[in-house]
């Protein structure tokens, strides 16, 4: 009986220390959610608590849903965590009546790979330059037209005919169009391609890419011959701000003013999964990149985007 009680009540102090840690994705099929539930996997094998995870979908507006939710909706517990695209903090720091969060005030965590390393590539079944839509239309694809949208910035910054086809339900369905010719490019991260379309990849592809940006006048080791946006262009500064949001690839959060303890189990937790030998053996196999950032860098380039001139920002803005 004795035995029985002891059994009893350790089971009940179990299930009463567990918790579940949610983690909000903005999309179920891209890149991005499949690096979330990779780092669902793991996280929990760091946490003191016996958390399990869960991964809720929160799509919509480029992922600004998801930033909205977690920074307005989302308990302040320490028991929910996101993800997002990587451009969340440039367009928070734009601001517009559909943005309710404030990205320096998230609790950072860091991200698992930095954009310093990769490459935003424009992806097209049309051979030849990119010079040669400035007299020639490109019909450009994306799932949303968000101020600060890197398609944008080609289209001013380099000065080309460009025709916008907005409205796809998810990146996937973007990327498909692409491959059916209903478009002739995109603007995709390489990291993304990596995981999600590795066969755009292969010498034989009919995708190839067009113009590179994210680090300036650099050109990614495997795309020497492709130039660069920064090639185009005197407008360094505004170049410069545009491109900070590509370091942040794979950026997670926790809402703000977690209590200090969780904020800082959820810090250590994060750093430690980047560095667990089964979650890299996993991400090596999905072509997922992995280099962390930590949470005081990630949170000084957001500080940084947010210290941009107001007159780049109204750049931005108008870009339409």
């Amino acid at each position: 009986m004795l035995k029985s009680l002891v059994f009893v009540l350790a089971m009940f102090v179990m299930s009463a220390s567990a918790q579940e840690l949610k983690i909000v994705v903005p999309s179920n099929s891209d890149s991005y959610s499949i690096n979330a539930r990779l780092v669902a996997r793991h996280i929990t094998k760091y946490l003191p608590d016996g958390s399990t995870t869960v991964i809720q979908e929160v799509p919509g507006a480029y992922s600004v849903v998801a930033a909205n939710y977690l920074y307005e909706v989302a308990p302040r517990d320490g028991n929910t965590i996101g993800t997002f695209y990587k451009n969340i903090a440039l367009i928070g720091a734009l601001g517009g009546s559909s943005i309710k969060y404030d990205a320096r005030k998230f609790t950072w965590l860091g991200s698992t790979a930095d954009g310093r390393d990769d490459a935003v590539i424009l992806w097209s079944n049309r051979s030849g330059p990119v010079d040669r839509y400035r007299t020639e239309e490109l019909v450009v694809g994306s799932e949303n037209i968000v101020a600060g949208d890197a398609t944008l910035l080609v289209r001013d910054l380099l000065g080309i005919r460009m025709k916008l086809v907005a409205g796809y339900a998810n990146s996937s369905t973007a990327r498909l169009a692409l491959e059916r010719k209903e478009i002739d490019a995109a603007v995709y991260s390489l990291i993304g391609i990596k995981t999600a379309k590795p066969d755009w990849l292969k010498p034989e592809s009919e995708i190839k890419p067009i113009l590179q940006f994210g680090n300036g006048t650099t050109r990614h080791k495997d795309y020497p011959n492709v130039p660069t946006l920064a090639e185009y262009t005197n407008q360094k500064e505004l170049l410069d701000v545009f491109e900070k949001q590509f370091v942040l690839l794979r950026p997670f959060v926790a809402p703000p003013e977690i209590p200090l303890v969780r904020r800082q189990e959820l810090r250590h937790a994060f750093a430690r999964v980047v560095e667990d030998q089964e979650f890299l053996t996993e991400a090596k196999k999905a072509n997922i990149d992995v280099k962390f950032i930590g949470w005081q860098e990630a949170q000084r380039i957001v500080n940084e985007t947010f210290a941009a001139p107001e007159n780049i920002f109204q750049q931005i803005r108008d870009m339409k």
